[in-house]
């Protein structure tokens, strides 16, 4: 083997400079959206971008000034990016592994984490999430034709293989705060038009397409309550099923509110209620839940 003394090794590392530098000032930044556009196109995603303006803060960070992630499965789903940073990490290279870190800004709220690739095999990701701020997805409304406020936060690991992505395994948490969800088949006798929390916990994982709510705990000023089931997810996530079942303590500001010269509220309580505890089972889809009281 040639020997490399110190004059070779710094022969390489300048040429190596001279190099990385030579990319970061000629490189055309006009021409990165639609560079970046197509190898996501290309590659086998479940998602493509629409990128409004891209530029090289470094050799080795991409940073992206607005973005659009549009679902294959659901077109009208969007995501919107308000900015964004995406970092390879070269030394992975070496470990024959792609690394590539991120930073967001979505909704008012911030994801953190990494993507990658192993061995070519699986596909991994970390990520945490910081506040964001539901209601302003609108698209999300839109499709489920509900309402949606609060703010989510909260972490996420998930493994799968190329190309099939529902596949894999995870897990995670959410936590929910200041919540509200509008019940399309709503229950006007018990004003229930909106369902109101001031926090949602929520832990999960996922296995053989399913994701399985271990733990959903609900506190707010009316009531508290806990769930727990799964959801087998389908092609199209809306169309995946969901069997939750769960109890919800009736606090005394709920019995306060609701006006019990009504004879039909008074018997519905007195018939459902036990120990002042609703037994309640969400069944139906994503897109269309349904309620039943047991």
């Amino acid at each position: 083997m040639f020997p490399l003394s110190k004059r070779h090794i710094g022969y390489f590392i300048y040429c190596l400079l001279v190099t990385t530098m030579l990319l970061y000032f000629l490189f055309p930044n006009s021409l990165l959206p639609v560079i970046l556009q197509r190898a996501i196109r290309k590659a086998d995603l479940p998602f493509y971008v629409i990128i409004d303006k891209a530029y090289l803060s470094s050799i080795a960070k991409v940073n992206i000034s607005y973005m659009k992630i549009v679902f294959k499965k659901e077109p009208y789903f969007l995501v919107e990016v308000q900015k964004a940073t995406f970092t390879p990490s070269l030394s992975s290279l070496l470990t024959g592994k792609i690394r590539c870190f991120f930073e967001a800004v979505i909704y008012n709220g911030k994801i953190k984490g990494d993507f990658q690739l192993l061995g070519g095999k699986d596909r991994m990701i970390k990520m945490t999430i910081k506040n964001i701020h539901i209601s302003k997805q609108s698209y999300l409304q839109n499709m489920l034709n509900r309402k949606i406020f609060g703010k989510i936060s909260g972490q996420l690991i998930y493994k799968c293989p190329v190309s099939k992505y529902w596949s894999g395994e995870g897990k995670g948490y959410f936590i929910w705060t200041d919540g509200a969800i509008q019940l399309r088949n709503n229950i006007p006798f018990l004003d229930f038009n909106f369902f109101y929390f001031n926090t949602m916990d929520i832990t999960y994982n996922f296995k053989h397409k399913r994701i399985y709510l271990q733990d959903i705990k609900l506190k707010s000023k009316e009531f508290s309550g806990y769930f727990k089931g799964k959801i087998n997810i389908k092609e199209s996530f809306l169309k995946s099923s969901v069997d939750l079942n769960g109890k919800i303590k009736l606090l005394p500001y709920f019995r306060e509110r609701i006006s019990h010269n009504n004879t039909f509220i008074r018997k519905f309580l007195l018939f459902h209620c036990k120990n002042n505890y609703l037994n309640i089972k969400i069944y139906g889809t994503i897109k269309e839940p349904r309620i039943r009281f047991l």
